[in-house]
């Protein structure tokens, strides 16, 4: 898989997206899916991050497998919400070792 790697930048004093065009294989047609473990803020965040993504033109999917991307927003504080997100990693990685995966939250 070719990828141009894409860049994401919560910042949260001015509660802006910086997000990068990312192109696969010379598409620009990019599947991404969101999960979320953890609290509202995350959720919020979640939500912010789905808002930018469509707003460049990439197609959310619910499908982990035929997502292009998949951001795996967590809470660190949370320890059940930890386990969860590094449980999903090591299955993503297993059957797609070249999958993108980005990781964020608190």
């Amino acid at each position: 898989m070719l990828a141009n790697f894409v860049i994401i930048k919560y910042n949260k004093a001015i509660r802006s997206l910086l997000l990068v065009k990312l192109t696969i294989n010379g598409c620009d047609y990019i599947r991404y899916t969101i999960q979320t473990f953890g609290c509202k803020v995350n959720q919020y965040e979640s939500a912010t991050i789905a808002k930018a993504m469509e707003e460049h033109g990439y197609e959310r999917t619910d499908d982990l497998f035929s997502a292009d991307i998949i951001i795996i927003n967590s809470c660190s504080v949370t320890e059940n919400s930890d386990k969860k997100a590094k449980q999903l990693i090591d299955r993503i990685k297993r059957r797609d070792p070249m999958k993108i995966v980005a990781l964020t939250g608190c």
